[in-house]
């Protein structure tokens, strides 16, 4: 049997107003002393405020850090802070986390969109490709906030959560063509979550608390089931490889990351011959896109990424290696499941 070791986080507060208990949040995880709170410029000037107060009347020292758009390794120094918190989007969230690793303290996840999954994760996308960083010790997610986010930053999570599928279904196929290990307990967390995903697109696309919350829920439940996997696979498949060759590839474009994983597994669950039908309606649904034309990503670079996706990580087996898909392969999947017009 493998020896299974897994860091976990100790808190996770979800609903209306959380954001009022950031203070007794850290608290109750013992966290004493100076806080480094990443954020951009216009999260605090709309929300960022009351959280900074909040912080303060529980005898914290507030140390802000705003960051760039584009964030580069380089911004991530050493910190003289007793712990982190990453206090807005992905890539905030992301470099929080790389920056509570490098100086060996906690850090404390509080999205204020739900992009994707690195909410929850113990690893970092800043330049290409994911990282290992740290779990969270804490995490808060106030739905008043994410229901105030852009749109389309909310779409793109539920495209990252509905790309699960054909994650574990990669790796479940690596089990047995490689003899892999596979964690069926954190594959299924993923597979279920998506699933309740898919149900509850309508309720999302409304902006529902119920489907919210499932939201919300299983982004942050998919960082655990990385956490208890040891890695990132039940999480991330033959879509992300696509996403990240499109972004090798393209790297003018201005699809969300979520959005291409969307895409990503609607041709690749084709590839499986899985319901990729169902996927479709649901993004559609959703308002998210299904095709390289609403990705605004050429076709030519389309069917490229996706020929070229298996070698982002010649470590993974996929699909794509099952098939052993080139250009030609990958422009018969991305017509025949529509992803091509």
């Amino acid at each position: 049997m493998k020896l299974l070791e897994v860091d976990l986080p100790r808190k996770i507060i979800i609903g209306s107003k959380a954001i009022e208990k950031i203070g007794s949040l850290c608290k109750e995880l013992d966290l004493k002393g100076s806080v480094a709170i990443f954020t951009e410029d216009n999260i605090l000037k709309n929300v960022g405020k009351e959280t900074l107060e909040i912080l303060k009347s529980h005898d914290y020292s507030v140390n802000v850090r705003l960051l760039p758009k584009k964030i580069e390794m380089k911004h991530i120094t050493n910190i003289r802070s007793n712990f982190t918190i990453g206090f807005g989007g992905g890539r905030i969230i992301d470099a929080a986390k790389m920056a509570a690793k490098k100086s060996n303290i906690p850090f404390i996840s509080v999205p204020t969109a739900i992009s994707h999954d690195g909410i929850a994760s113990n690893r970092a996308v800043l330049e290409i490709y994911s990282a290992p960083a740290v779990m969270p010790t804490g995490i808060l997610v106030d739905s008043d906030i994410i229901i105030k986010s852009p749109y389309r930053l909310t779409a793109s999570g539920f495209g990252d959560m509905v790309s699960k599928l054909t994650a574990v279904e990669d790796w479940e196929l690596s089990h047995q063509e490689t003899g892999e290990y596979i964690s069926e307990y954190a594959a299924t967390i993923n597979r279920t979550a998506a699933d309740l995903v898919i149900r509850s697109a309508s309720s999302i696309k409304n902006l529902e608390k119920k489907g919210l919350e499932n939201l919300i829920e299983a982004l942050v439940f998919s960082g655990i089931a990385m956490a208890i996997a040891g890695s990132s696979r039940p999480a991330s498949g033959s879509e992300h490889m696509f996403s990240h060759a499109l972004k090798e590839l393209y790297p003018q474009k201005t699809s969300l990351h979520g959005e291409e994983c969307a895409v990503g597994s609607i041709i690749c669950s084709y590839l499986h011959n899985m319901d990729w039908p169902r996927i479709v309606e649901a993004l559609k649904v959703i308002g998210a896109p299904t095709n390289n034309e609403e990705l605004k990503i050429p076709r030519k670079i389309l069917i490229k990424a996706l020929s070229e996706a298996k070698n982002i990580r010649k470590d993974r087996y996929t699909i794509l290696n099952y098939k052993d898909i080139d250009e030609k392969k990958a422009e018969i999947a991305a017509k025949e499941s529509g992803v091509i017009k």
